[in-house]
């Protein structure tokens, strides 16, 4: 009989509440393990792949493109990226920081690797159009000024960022992989587009790149009914380790869909004002410095807003989990609270020598209904004239057997053998007097839970009244059965002494 393993009723939960058992985390944990950002070596070869890409690509694009097409930025631009660059190099080296702290060092995961590389790789970008001359070239088609490396770092980060959402919940690699490639390649398209020769070229680019990022609608459509699904179960085993999952993964679906979509959006107000305006688009002979400030503030925003996003999805799934995993085993140890056939008594500290105690319905077949009745909500009642938390005199010598205590008496009792002692469990003895009967004996395990202050006492009373007085009545079984052994034993002993002395009478005569 082991009831430290007890978690409560529903009555407790405005009370207090725990985290799950060790048992319950490693069995999320052994659901997730199998999720691509958690296996061994995807979290760095995709953060150490994206630095790399982004170095090579930028590079190609620098080398091949014109020099004539190499340019500073005007200087609001200027401002603009210096800011960007500053706050986004900010935000990578304090998620750095925040990773290599005591606290946080075991508990640094994949998506800290994975956030930490798109910061820096935004961050580069900004830093190089602040200080280098990049390419900057004209769309003739559209009009607008396009700033190569800008688009060199949102063609590598549309994989990783793509790919590292996707890949929330997902055991497979085929489903992230071809997203992120056909967001990768989407993006390039705006490479490309300025250096298209002519009109039909250019319709193919724009049209191949629409068609590479409308999947996404598809995908977050999926993900969506995915959840419904999920949650259609109810409080199945199988629904608490799916629903957090699918959840999260329709929510960071449904921001990765709409942060694309800004871009999009972004590209299509400049091209369109760009057509509305003509040749007033430009100012005293330069292009527009906003379009610019608007990718940057874009940019930062996007980066800012995917860490929330994937730092969020990092602690929501184990939370979400606990949160399910709970209530189903709430709803359980509910049908154990009113059905079970021992009693159990929950106190809790109040105030300084005062606590409050609850007990189960079966309080009743040990002290009758009107005598438990009080007990079925919380009752505040004092312990002794001490702090339970700082035992009283001679608490160590507290006994573990009492006659005709009350309810207050065992639980006080116990609270004391706890405390004092300084052990997690004590075992009790209690005999209960009720009018009008013989005296019950019951069996009272009480275990404290809550950390090494022990701000919670579970008692599981069991009545053995019955199973006590058959071992009494055995015992007295088998004394009746020895002395009727003796008796026999006396008798036979008897008789071989008569037979021995008309033995010793015969040969005599």
């Amino acid at each position: 009989h082991k009831p430290g393993s007890i978690g409560g009723p529903q009555a407790m939960q405005g009370e207090s509440s725990s985290a799950p058992a060790g048992s319950d985390m490693r069995a999320f944990e052994l659901t997730t393990a199998s999720s691509l950002l958690n296996r061994p070596g995807y979290a760095s070869l995709l953060a150490g792949g994206t630095v790399v890409c982004y170095v090579a690509l930028t590079s190609v694009v620098y080398m091949l493109a014109p020099q004539d097409s190499l340019q500073p930025l005007l200087p609001y631009e200027r401002m603009a990226a210096g800011f960007a660059g500053c706050i986004l190099s900010a935000a990578a080296c304090m998620n750095f920081v925040s990773a290599l702290t005591p606290s946080r060092r075991a508990a640094a995961t994949s998506v800290d690797v994975i956030m930490i590389s798109v910061q820096v790789v935004s961050a580069m970008t900004n830093t190089c159009l602040y200080y280098i001359p990049m390419p900057v070239v004209i769309d003739r088609f559209v009009g607008t000024h396009q700033h190569l490396g800008r688009w060199c770092e949102w063609t590598t980060l549309a994989f990783t960022m793509t790919f590292a959402i996707e890949a929330v919940g997902s055991k497979r690699i085929s489903d992230p992989l071809s997203l992120a490639l056909m967001m990768c390649a989407s993006t390039a398209c705006a490479i490309i587009l300025p250096l298209a020769p002519d009109a039909y070229s250019w319709c193919i680019i724009f049209c191949a790149s629409t068609i590479l990022y409308m999947p996404l609608y598809p995908r977050l459509v999926r993900h969506r009914a995915a959840h419904r699904k999920a949650l259609a179960l109810g409080h199945a085993p199988v629904a608490l380790e799916e629903q957090p999952v699918t959840g999260v993964s329709a929510n960071l679906m449904l921001s990765c869909t709409l942060m694309w979509t800004v871009f999009v959006a972004d590209y299509a107000i400049v091209a369109s004002i760009r057509a509305w305006q003509g040749d007033a688009w430009f100012v005293d002979g330069e292009r527009p410095q906003w379009p610019f400030i608007l990718d940057c503030v874009v940019d930062v925003c996007a980066k800012l807003v995917y860490a929330l996003m994937v730092a969020a999805a990092q602690n929501a799934i184990p939370d979400d989990f606990a949160r399910a995993q709970m209530g189903w085993v709430r709803d359980a140890m509910d049908v154990v609270w009113q059905h079970s056939s021992d009693t159990i008594l929950i106190s809790t500290v109040a105030s300084a020598g005062h606590v409050r105690t609850l007990a189960s319905a079966s309080l009743g077949l040990v002290l009758g209904a009107a005598a438990s009745k009080p007990w079925l909500n919380w009752r505040e009642h004092p312990v002794d004239e001490h702090n339970p938390k700082a035992p009283p005199d001679g608490a160590a010598h507290v006994p573990a057997e009492a006659h005709g205590e009350s309810v207050e008496d065992v639980v006080a009792r116990a609270w004391r053998l706890t405390r004092g002692r300084g052990e997690a469990s004590a075992a009790l003895e209690w005999h209960v007097l009720r009018e009008g009967e013989d005296e019950r004996r019951c069996e009272v395990q009480a275990t404290a839970v809550g950390g090494e202050q022990r701000p919670l006492l579970v008692l599981v009373v069991r009545d053995v009244t019955m199973r006590v007085r058959f071992h009494e009545l055995e015992k007295k079984r088998l004394a009746d059965q020895a002395q009727q052994l003796i008796l026999v034993q006396q008798v036979a002993r008897q008789k071989d002494e008569e037979a021995n002395r008309f033995t010793r009478h015969e040969v005599k005569n």
